[in-house]
């Protein structure tokens, strides 16, 4: 929750879009160092949920168990989205 935060009020802050070029030590270039963090964080919690055989009923479990027609999964990539979207939410 504490990434997410960080993150957003990064996100939204006005020096970060004055000036978006990925150079160390500008707020954008903070932003996407930031950013990656949080991609990590999530894929560790997505993980964890994986390695847990006890039937969890929470969002991000539900989002693992998720199949389509197909019966496919989402992606660690479409987890991270989708998870980074409803925890942004949440705030």
């Amino acid at each position: 929750a504490r990434l997410l935060d960080i993150w957003a009020r990064r996100n939204f802050s006005g020096p970060v879009w004055f000036f978006p070029v990925n150079i160390p030590g500008t707020p954008y270039h903070r932003l996407l160092k930031h950013a990656e963090r949080v991609e990590r964080g999530i894929l560790a919690l997505v993980e964890k949920r994986r390695r847990d055989s006890s039937n969890r009923s929470d969002v991000l479990s539900l989002l693992i168990q998720a199949r389509d027609d197909e019966n496919r999964g989402m992606t660690d990539t479409e987890l991270v989205g989708q998870a980074t979207i409803l925890f942004g939410a949440s705030f």
